[in-house]
């Protein structure tokens, strides 16, 4: 609970003590009573004792004023009790809710922040009927929300007898601060329905749940203050562990930096946690400058972009409270500027200013380098006026801002600046830096901003109870599943009536031997313990303290907790790298997992936008993006009977039958997942019960065919929003990842490897993606042997790259199904497709909130085993319909390509285009215009030709990637090994800053090896450099990491290491180059023994069959060259690297081995 206790008096830092005693006690006291509590009524009893002598046992002082008080709410509610009204229970539970309720009635006993006597009015009088209060005053009925008909309000509970609180008796804040007091003390808490959390609540643990949740519910709604931490770092690249480690116990809403000092490859997520949601604006070449502010995650917040903020150190965010906005700018201009850099400040400062409405602030920080202005204070204000003619700050006041900064740092100058424009809500003062050390001539500070409404939104929701299965008992699982009654549904011939059967008795056995726990979302790292926990709250509650005495002692005591806490969390944070070391080997995923929370932001957005919808709590966000995942889903009618594109069509394609033992098999690989889909059953039910369950599940997929009926229950989904670029606040920037029951996963992979087998020689040759044996490497390995045949003809290769609009889930069903049957599919195989694919529903999973139902009426089941396969079909008959144009496919990611050396040779391609347009219309499908792209490929000047698409012109661009591969117009592929260095190098870098702590170089090699490497490896065959300047850009990234790894080694000097090759020995790694060769030999090698499948590239190898074999055989025949650019191509120098290897190779070896071998010839010669 943060608060702004600097406005009040003594009087009012004495009550607003008291209330944080109350907060101390509903966090810790009533914890340890629930724990040692036996009864349901021991531990009512014992709270409201606790509670009773902590709340109004105060210890008497000149300075206050005793009164008698009834002992009564003050706050007008009902609150309705199931069970026995004159029950010890009962009494209890009608006692613990007046409780909740009494604290606020001695806050709303103090008005105008002015001590007062109970006025006779106000004074309840007692009705006929007993346990009845009566107050005669407006109140509202909780239970109902409108008052009821005597204006008063009936709170069945035991009356207490009267008792002595203490309330402050005069009080002299400043008249400005007087509104702030008040609001906070009042709260309006009249549409809280406490009945929801009391009542029908039977365990022990459900009613400490609804206590707890309600009083902190009422303490947060108690929160108007915003907390602001300003410093400047002086640089945070070499801080970056002791602030991320540190910023766990920040309770700062809003943080501000300047002068950070970071590069674009540092990560976000590498200097705050998710708890916060961190806006950044780094110089991206020379050393220093740079700001950052981090919000709070549970604040809605945006940044502010504009043309008019253009290459300035200059951030703006926003964030959103009910009813009001407040604006945060941080700016930091280096010393000795010139005007133009003030006048960009200043014009982009005037436009944030011109974006707010009435009840808005704005708040201006930063490091402006002002130094020789001097300031003049204002009485009765805290506002100071510049004393010295500045256009900056003259056109600041201008637009009515307000300086109120006065903490002069040691030189008694004033460098960074706070302008408000609102300084009655604004309170700065000096501050101890949290974690970093201060800068003498940078004060750190500190802000309290008033905003006037609730800082947070608070949910009131309780959450739900799920299993457990990491706990669960499989033994006994396995026990009852045998041991029950499965005669019912062996006997059914309704899928329907079986699936539910099933479940039924799955539920019940769950039931017994699965425990449930309540869901927690926690904010604390991993290496957190109970101790430090404990050491946190100390220090929170001594700064608070602090802050409402303000006297030296206290802050003695806070800066020794605040000690004691960073020297264990330091401790605890090395026993954590220390724990992942060891248990490397062990237990990688925790090993990675602490990797990933460096690599990737899991933050959710605090409030979501969707055209002119908007959302700010959980359920409404899901319900929002689940509006935006509707959208993306089409509804088509039925097509005409005659398909008008040529299929090919196999003989007969029926459905597969499923045998008990392939069942078991396919049981005991399921992946032994804990969490649960849609229908309640995690993977591991199904890995650890397989024998068990093994002949139910059999009956149910027989069935399921037999009756050509796919039941709804495995059509249900969960949809897991995720960002992909842009605002986080924008659904449209999101895509979803759908989760899918294990049970119906499993039935498909099943099901998928018989169609796939029976499809097989219907798919396309052009078609690389969802095919096994096939890759990106194929693809573009026989797109640049096209492109380099046409350089040898003289030929230029015109490219259009096309790209589909959510083309899995623009699937026509009604069209696919017309395609299967003319492709052969069986009557029973299609109408047993057609059910798997109609009626499906997904639900929006945010944080613990389900959305509402989404029908999906189009697409493929993405997650799916089946669908890939389906949409493949579905596309299949493409290439069959671009006759004059080669086509080369992966997925949805279709590329025309066209060679000529005669301009009007190039209306073949347009030919083909206008066709591919038209069967797109045909199919249903939308083309992307926008991302539709044209390229040429050539060795000698080319002749532009323009080309449209959907009645536009297609955009011609110099550079592609091409499936993660940048291409350029002569097939160099410097452009592609440059970007792949610097993004290697970046990767690397975050290992050097996170892994320092690790001393076993092997530890760093892994992460090298699984982070690194494959970035450096990705498609090696297609673009492995010739050139030796390419290859040492390609090499330092590894040589780097050697150094960084054998750094225990001490060399003598960095200028006199060992060799290269005697480095890499030491640590037992190959070579990059070496590495780039073995991978292209095995391609060949793959691609002969039928590992790998491209018809075209096999038909590209000429096997050397002479009348004797010699020792100096060649296996492969190779084309004279005369170019270097036809030398160089990227299959002919892996067939040139197979032939000088040869010798090694034996076709008995395993493909380990085989690679082994490979490498260690290389590292020999």
């Amino acid at each position: 609970m943060r608060s702004g206790l600097r406005y009040y008096c003594d009087e009012c830092i004495a009550y607003e003590t008291q209330a944080l005693s109350i907060r101390r006690l509903t966090k810790s006291t009533v914890t340890e009573l629930i724990r040692n509590s036996r009864k349901n009524t021991d531990l009512l009893v014992a709270l409201e004792s606790q509670l009773t002598s902590r709340m109004l046992s105060e210890p008497d002082s000149p300075k206050r004023k005793k009164i008698a008080v009834d002992r009564q709410p003050s706050v007008a509610a009902s609150v309705t009790l199931s069970g026995d009204p004159g029950s010890a229970a009962q009494q209890s539970i009608s006692a613990a809710a007046q409780m909740v309720l009494r604290s606020k009635a001695k806050k709303d006993s103090v008005s105008e922040c002015k001590g007062r006597e109970i006025l006779p009015h106000e004074t309840p009088e007692k009705s006929a009927i007993s346990n009845t209060l009566i107050i005669p005053t407006p109140h509202v009925d909780l239970t109902s929300g409108v008052p009821n008909e005597t204006g008063s309000a009936a709170v069945n509970a035991v009356v207490p007898k009267p008792v002595t609180c203490v309330v402050p008796k005069t009080v002299t804040c400043v008249p400005q601060r007087k509104q702030i007091f008040v609001s906070r003390l009042n709260p309006d808490l009249s549409s809280l329905d406490i009945t929801a959390y009391i009542r029908n609540k039977v365990q022990i643990d459900d009613l400490k749940r609804a206590i707890h949740i309600y009083i902190l519910i009422y303490l947060k709604k108690l929160d108007s203050f915003l907390q602001l931490y300003y410093q400047n770092t002086r640089g945070l690249q070499s801080k970056l562990t002791k602030l991320y480690t540190d910023s766990f116990s920040l309770s700062s809403h809003v943080i501000v930096f300047t002068e950070t000092w970071l590069k674009p490859e540092v990560l976000s997520s590498e200097v705050f946690p998710s708890k916060y949601t961190t806006y950044r604006l780094d110089r991206p070449s020379r050393r220093g400058g740079g700001v950052l502010i981090a919000v709070d995650s549970e604040l809605t917040s945006e940044v502010i972009t504009s043309d008019e903020i253009n290459d300035i150190e200059f951030l703006c965010i926003k964030l959103s409270l009910p009813g009001i906005s407040i604006y945060i700018t941080c700016s930091y201009i280096p010393p000795s500027s010139e005007f133009p850099t003030y006048a960009n400040h200043l014009s982009a400062i005037q436009f944030i200013s011109s974006k707010l409405s009435d009840r808005d602030q704005l708040i201006v920080l930063g490091d402006f380098n002002i130094p020789r202005a001097t300031w003049s204070t204002v009485e009765t204000s805290n506002i100071l006026l510049p004393s010295t003619q500045h256009d900056f700050l003259d056109g600041l006041l201008d637009i009515s801002l307000s300086q109120v900064n006065h903490v002069f740092n040691f030189l008694g100058r004033l460098l960074d600046l706070c302008f408000v424009s609102s300084p009655d809500c604004v309170c700065i003062a000096r501050t101890s830096a949290i974690t970093l050390p201060e800068d003498p001539y940078h004060p750190t500070l500190e802000l309290t901003i008033d905003t006037g409404t609730k800082v947070y939104e608070v949910s009131e929701k309780i959450a739900k109870r799920i299993p457990c299965f990491r706990k669960a008992n499989f033994a006994l699982i396995n026990s009852l599943i045998a041991c029950s009654d499965w005669s019912n549904l062996y006997l059914s011939t309704n899928i329907i009536e079986a699936v539910n059967i099933f479940y039924n008795i799955l539920n019940e056995v769950f039931d017994t031997c699965v425990p449930t726990y309540y869901p927690k979302i926690s904010n604390q790292p991993p290496w957190f313990n109970k101790e430090l926990a404990r050491l946190k709250n100390v220090k929170s509650r001594l700064y608070k303290k602090f802050r409402a005495a303000g006297s030296q002692a206290a802050f003695s005591r806070y800066l020794s907790a605040r000690s004691d806490f960073t020297v264990l969390n330091a401790q605890c944070y090395k026993n954590y790298l220390a724990r992942c070391k060891t248990q490397f080997t062990l237990d990688p995923k925790q090993f990675y997992n602490f990797v990933n929370t460096k690599r990737k932001s899991s933050s959710y957005p605090s409030s979501l936008k969707f055209e002119n919808s908007a959302a700010s709590t959980d359920q409404a966000i899901a319900d929002l993006f689940a509006q935006f995942f509707q959208t993306t889903y089409s509804t088509s009618s039925p097509p005409d009977q005659s398909y008008p594109y040529v299929i090919p069509k196999s003989n007969f394609i029926c459905c597969p039958v499923i045998s008990k033992s392939s069942l078991l098999l396919e049981l005991q690989r399921v992946k032994p997942v804990y969490s649960p889909g849609p229908d309640g059953v995690p993977g591991c039910v199904l890995r650890y019960c397989a024998e068990t369950l093994c002949r139910p599940l059999h009956k149910l997929f027989t069935l399921s065919l037999e009756t050509s009926d796919f039941p709804h229950r495995w059509k249900e989904s969960f949809v897991i929003p995720l960002h992909k670029k842009g605002s986080k606040l924008n659904a449209c920037n999101y895509r979803g990842i759908s989760k899918l029951s294990a049970i119906p996963k499993l039935f498909e992979n099943i099901i998928t490897p018989h169609l796939q087998h029976s499809c097989r020689s219907l798919i396309s040759s052009c078609q690389h993606g969802f095919i096994k044996r096939r890759s990106t490497t194929t693809n573009l390995l026989e797109f640049t042997s096209f492109v380099i045949g046409g350089f040898r003809k003289n030929r230029q290769t015109d490219v259009v790259y096309t790209d589909f609009s959510k083309a899995f889930d623009s699937v026509s069903h009604p069209i696919l199904v017309r395609k299967l049957d003319l492709l052969g599919f069986s009557g029973d195989l299609l109408r047993w497709i057609l059910s798997y694919l109609n009626d499906r529903t997904q639900r929006v999973i945010f944080k613990n909130s389900l959305s509402s139902l989404i029908r999906v009426t189009s697409g493929v089941p993405q997650g799916s085993h089946l669908g890939p396969l389906l949409f493949t079909l579905f596309i299949n008959d493409l290439p069959l319909v671009l006759t004059k144009s080669r086509v080369l496919m992966y997925a949805d990611d279709v590329k025309l390509c066209l060679q000529y050396n005669d301009p009007a040779q190039s209306l073949a391609l347009q030919s083909d285009l206008n066709a591919f347009q038209t069967w797109c219309m045909d199919n249903e499908l939308n083309l992307n215009g926008s991302k539709c792209k044209l390229m040429t490929f050539f060795r000698v000047s080319p002749h532009y030709s323009t080309y449209t698409l959907s009645g536009c012109a297609l955009d011609r661009i110099t550079h592609a990637d091409d499936l993660g591969v940048y291409m350029d117009p002569r097939l160099k592929f410097s452009d592609h090994i440059t970007t792949m260095v610097n993004k290697a190098r970046g990767v690397l870098a975050f290992i050097k800053r996170w892994s320092k702590e690790f001393d076993d170089p092997y530890v760093t090699k892994t992460l090298f090896i699984s982070l690194v490497r494959p970035i450096l490896e990705y498609c090696a065959p297609v673009w492995s450099p010739q050139y030796g300047v390419h290859i040492d850009r390609i090499e330092s990234v590894q040589k780097n990491f050697l150094i960084f790894a054998l750094r225990r080694l001490n060399w003598d000097t960095s200028l006199i290491l060992p060799s290269y090759s005697s480095r890499l020995l030491l640590i037992n790694l190959p070579s990059l180059a070496n590495r780039r060769t073995m991978l292209g030999i095995t391609f060949i090698r793959n691609l002969i023994h039928g590992d790998v499948e491209s018809p075209e590239l096999l038909g590209r190898l000429h096997f050397n069959v002479p009348n004797r074999f010699t020792r100096n055989y060649i296996p492969l025949v190779l084309n004279h060259c005369i170019s270097n650019y036809a030398m160089h191509e990227p299959f002919r120098v892996l067939c040139n690297d197979y032939n000088r290897l040869y010798h090694l190779i034996s076709t008995t070896d395993s493909l380990p081995i085989f690679k082994s071998i490979i490498l260690s010839s290389l590292v020999t010669n």
